[in-house]
């Protein structure tokens, strides 16, 4: 097998410091029934196939289809601890806002847009997004989830509250700052980088445009992660999302009574997490 295949194979999210074991060895023992099943019909067959379940599974960390959805409930049935740990796919980065800020003053943010009719509340005081803000939202991240990465890169790089340049890498859209607000010009470094997952990219920069004139660029691009609390449909697939935890698992996402660990807003179907509370 050449290298380019080889490289074409990996799936490094699932293998080296970020490969689950229990993962494996469930992986490693299907391969193994599997094989001897078909070794009864072919012994021939019966190698090869035990070879070649072996080296995906070294490569890419399962070769099961949806191990990383479904092992987490296969485990949590059983009887015993089977000690699952949460992989990480991002090398330890975590993704951020389209204003690179860690704090913003949410009692100011939420006047500015209940002022502004993006957001209404009811007697409780529980708030939501206007109905119209909502639409918007929805068929502008409908919009972003289909277009190229060159595409995504550029919407979001524009959504940002200052003069910046997008590109994409690998699952991750990066926002590089090239000027201040009035437009001087600045020579960036790596702090002056913003890195968005997929899926934030498209809802931010989605909420930023239904936003419109209605508020400011700051103002805009700050409220665009707190939009998040508010939405209904993934922004990478169109399923539903729901309010669950993060258990400490490969696999992602499990229901709330199931072991809770970080609760988070996540998609049903494919299991993207969309906001961590």
């Amino acid at each position: 097998m050449s290298p380019s295949a080889l490289s074409r194979l990996r799936r490094p999210e699932y293998t080296g410091e970020n490969r689950c074991w229990p993962c494996t060895v469930l992986n490693v023992a299907l391969v193994a029934l599997g094989s001897a099943a078909v070794g009864l019909l072919s012994p021939v067959l019966g190698a090869l196939s035990l070879l070649g379940g072996l080296v995906l599974v070294a490569l890419r960390g399962y070769v099961v289809p949806s191990t990383p959805e479904f092992a987490p409930r296969v485990a949590a049935a059983l009887p015993v601890d089977l000690g699952f740990h949460q992989h990480r796919t991002d090398g330890g980065r975590t993704s951020e806002s389209l204003t690179g800020a860690d704090e913003v003053d949410g009692e100011t943010l939420v006047r500015r847009l209940a002022e502004a009719g993006l957001i209404t509340a009811d007697e409780s005081g529980e708030l939501f997004l206007a109905a119209e803000t909502r639409r918007t939202w929805e068929a502008g991240m409908r919009r972003l989830r289909d277009v190229s990465d060159d595409e995504l890169a550029a919407a979001t790089a524009s959504a940002a509250p200052f003069p910046a340049e997008g590109r994409v890498e690998g699952d991750w859209v990066v926002v590089t700052r090239t000027g201040d607000a009035d437009g001087t010009a600045i020579d960036g470094d790596e702090g002056d980088e913003v890195w968005l997952s997929r899926a934030h990219a498209v809802a931010d920069t989605a909420a930023v445009a239904a936003m419109g004139d209605a508020v400011d660029a700051e103002t805009a691009a700050q409220a665009a992660m707190p939009f998040r609390l508010f939405i209904e449909t993934c922004p990478l697939c169109g399923g539903d999302t729901e309010e669950t935890v993060v258990r400490e698992c490969c696999g992602g996402t499990q229901g709330v009574y199931d072991n809770p660990e970080t609760p988070v807003l996540a998609c049903v179907a494919c299991g993207e997490v969309l906001y961590e509370f």
